[in-house]
């Protein structure tokens, strides 16, 4: 039930969770918790930037509302729209709310009106602002200390930042050489910033740790403008400073009686803030209709192991590692990555792949893959023949010079690169024709398009009517169109928000490597900003807050997993910790190792952790810690439910961590089996919490958590690390007969162990002793072996 009213020129609007109110007498707009009883966003405004003015809802106008019902994919509501006519020569305002029936968030959308009869130019709107001239605020309890800020990164590898109010700022410091104007990591490089801003590309969302209230201001729509929220803070006064929720139009032209509206903008401060970014995700799947996979990508890429200097011979060797080993290794595509192209804008195989890239599809689709390609399509480099037939593809600034949007001396000191300009028309049909002959004429069935953020590199474009976000969209428009639907397409290095709705996957994390946390990083993050140096703890970092992201936006690319021991300088124990983090998100599971080198040891370890298309899990401790030490995923079958969590020491030194089993949505009454995965070790049974001692540096404990029952339990299954999620495919006790049967079906060739809860403590027998071995441990546990080829069925006389 959605209630309106208007009294004295106060709009108010209101659900079960929230009261929203528009004051006419002076433009400002007011949220309440109804829950709580109080005002959360206080004094907010909205507005619009054009020919550097502003027109916002407290200028002085003539202001026109309608209330009315709506119904869309969310649900039934009421929409309050507010016309603003100026009094003092300025375009018109629009406003539109939307609240919803049973719903706990609002949307918000403004749009302007070009009455003056004249050519203007839109910089950015933000659907509601606040200034602390007008005395804005928003109250989540205490002081605003106590805030902890999540905010959204603009490009896959840039990163999603956990900061308070005065904490330094997240501009990198990049040198000339890595990246000019820093449009690598920043979707404004040359923008001035503030000493005490923080900044969000499409969202942020605050917690109060003290009251344990939270806010998420974030945008739900992209096609058409880059966003960001943007917080400035006045840490004298301890105050906030202003807020705007901003949607950048990028000056483009609005011609008279045009209209033109902002992205569309979510704010919910009522569900926890886990909940909150799942909700959030779960409308931008709704409202963009995105694309997914039947299945979580599995496959192997040249990268991490041969990097530039990959060749035909070695990808053959590998080929055929893989193809005799299919049933440790089960992927499904085979891709080659950076170098094997003439040069960077021109995608053709060079002298390392002799026999062209038809033939090599074809020698991976006999070995049984389906074949990948990396290549990064915005970018041209200057030694390229397609730069020198068409130097008027190329991006410019406002003095006619190319755009150079990074250097990068693997692919030659004095090759600088540039990007193209995509809202070319003879770069459509350049774009169309390349992909099409990728995939229809070579046969590549899965595309890694990489560094895709270039087309963003500038406002300046051959079409002056398009933004950044259209001008990206465009490009990536056509290549989608060119594939087609069939062809898997991996984004990276790519603008988030105008990603949504294009790719099957994306990267959402700087790059691995086959280090943890090296010197080298620290010092950049330290001195220079830099926190997307390739390395264990960057990555995972990313990755973890990206949570929800999976299976909602697209399928998360946690970047490859190296398993190895030699050539790394990860140890064994680092290599755990990374496949449980790896495993446990669920997401795209590429392999990159020469496995003629990796040790049967290492490579059982792949189908261990392989996806099966499961939830992904979710950092607990996501606002309380820097790097996520606890990690849950939940588990349901029919024949229980149980929680697998990963604890994580990510630090270097030993610690101790705590697990809350309240955190967990568990109760405080019942009593919990915990064991853990890689020690192959029952920790016993425990109520309330547990506290896992000594847990050294870079390792992890990957525990099983299952309620306490009265009758015989699996207590976990070392053939999967989701411990019977993908194994076990029934489990029956029978009371009368006391035979407990188990169904195990897992494809290919496995040796493992199943643990076993008898809480009698009295003798076991097994039926069926062939490929089966049952060994007590201890008091009331038991180790069954097992050995079997696709599916087993088991006995036990309890």
């Amino acid at each position: 039930m959605i209630n309106f009213n208007e009294k004295n020129g106060i709009l108010t609007i209101e659900n079960e969770f929230i009261t929203f109110q528009f004051d006419t007498n002076s433009g400002f707009m007011n949220f309440m918790d109804k829950k709580k009883q109080n005002h959360v966003i206080s004094n907010g405004l909205s507005s619009i930037s054009y020919d550097s003015r502003d027109v916002d809802s407290l200028d002085e106008a003539e202001i026109k509302w309608e209330i009315s019902d709506f119904e869309d994919e969310n649900g039934k509501g009421k929409s309050l729209n507010l016309n603003f006519l100026s009094k003092i020569g300025k375009p018109q305002l629009k406003l539109i709310i939307k609240l919803f029936e049973n719903k706990p968030f609002i949307f918000l959308q403004n749009s302007i009106i070009n009455d003056l009869g004249r050519n203007i130019r839109i910089k950015s709107f933000s659907p509601i602002e606040l200034r602390e001239t007008s005395l804005s605020n928003i109250d989540l309890g205490t002081s605003i200390d106590d805030w902890k800020i999540l905010a959204g990164q603009y490009q896959s590898w840039a990163p999603i930042k956990l900061v308070g109010p005065f904490e330094k700022d997240f501009r990198p410091k990049v040198p000339n050489f890595i990246a000019p104007g820093r449009t690598v990591f920043l979707s404004n490089p040359d923008e001035e910033r503030e000493k005490y801003e923080q900044v969000g590309d499409n969202y942020i969302i605050i917690k109060n740790l003290k009251t344990q209230s939270n806010m998420l201001f974030g945008f739900l729509t992209f096609e058409n403008q880059l966003s960001q929220i943007i917080f400035r803070f006045n840490k004298k006064k301890r105050a906030l400073k202003r807020l705007k929720t901003r949607s950048q139009a990028d000056n483009i032209i609005l011609e008279p009686n045009e209209e033109l509206s902002s992205e569309l903008l979510m704010i919910n401060f009522v569900t926890t803030p886990i909940e909150n970014l799942i909700l959030y995700a779960d409308l931008i799947k709704k409202l963009n209709k995105t694309i997914q996979w039947d299945k979580v990508p599995t496959g192997y890429c040249t990268w991490y192991i041969y990097f530039h200097k990959i060749n035909e011979e070695e990808c053959i060797k590998n080929l055929n590692f893989l193809a005799e080993r299919r049933d440790p290794i089960p992927i499904t595509y085979f891709q080659l990555d950076d170098g094997y192209q003439k040069t960077i804008g021109d995608w053709e195989a060079n002298e390392k792949f002799p026999d062209g890239m038809k033939k090599f599809v074809d020698k991976i689709e006999k070995k049984g893959f389906k074949a990948g390609l990396w290549l990064a399509p915005f970018f041209v480099g200057k030694k390229s023949m397609l730069y020198k037939k068409h130097p008027n593809w190329i991006l410019r600034n406002n003095k006619g010079k190319p755009v150079v949007v990074t250097k990068n001396p693997a692919w030659g000191y004095r090759n600088t690169i540039y990007a193209l300009d995509c809202s070319h028309p003879e770069v459509h049909e350049w774009l169309r024709e390349l992909f099409t002959k990728i995939t229809k004429e070579w046969g590549f069935k899965c595309i890694k398009i990489d560094f895709i953020f270039g087309a963003c590199a500038t406002t300046n474009y051959y079409n002056k009517k398009m933004t950044r976000a259209q001008v990206y969209r465009k490009g990536l428009e056509i290549i989608r169109e060119a594939i087609g639907p069939d062809v898997l397409l991996l984004g990276c290095g790519a603008p988030i928000g105008p990603s949504i709705g294009l790719v099957n996957a994306m990267r959402v994390s700087p790059d691995t490597h086959t280090s943890w946390d090296p010197w080298y990083a620290k010092l950049l993050r330290k001195r220079i900003r830099l926190h997307g140096v390739p390395c264990v703890v960057n990555a995972m970092r990313n990755n973890m807050r990206a949570f929800f992201m999976h299976k909602k936006f697209w399928i998360n690319d946690p970047d490859c997993l190296m398993v190895r021991l030699e050539n790394t300088n990860l140890s064994e124990e680092e290599v755990k910790s990374e496949i449980t983090c790896i495993g446990l998100l669920n997401g795209y599971y590429f392999l990159s190792d020469n496995f003629s080198y990796v040790d049967d040891k290492q490579v059982s370890l792949v189908k261990k952790f392989f996806p099966f298309d499961g939830n992904t899990a979710i950092p607990i401790d996501l606002f309380e810690s820097e790097m996520p030490q606890i990690l849950d995923l939940p588990i349901k079958k029919e024949f229980g439910d149980w929680h697998v969590v990963g604890i994580f020491n990510w630090g270097n030194k030993t610690k101790s961590i705590e697990l809350n089993f309240e955190d967990l949505g568990l109760a405080k009454d019942k009593e919990y089996h915990v064991f853990e995965f890689w020690k192959r070790k029952y920790y016993g049974i425990y109520k309330r919490k547990i506290t896992f001692r000594n847990v050294k540096k870079h390792t992890c404990e990957l525990i099983a958590i299952k309620k306490v029952e009265s009758k015989p339990q699996i207590l976990s299954s070392t053939l999967h690390f989701m411990q019977g999620f993908v194994e076990i495919k029934r489990c029956i006790y029978d009371e009368d007969s006391k035979k407990l049967k188990i169904n195990l079906e897992f494809s290919g060739k496995n040796d493992g162990s199943l643990f076993l809860f008898n809480p009698e403590d009295n003798e076991w027998q097994i039926d069926n002793t062939k490929n089966t071995k049952l060994i007590k441990k201890s008091k009331n546990v038991y180790k069954l072996e097992v050995n079997f080829e696709n599916n087993l069925e088991i006995t036990i006389s309890c």
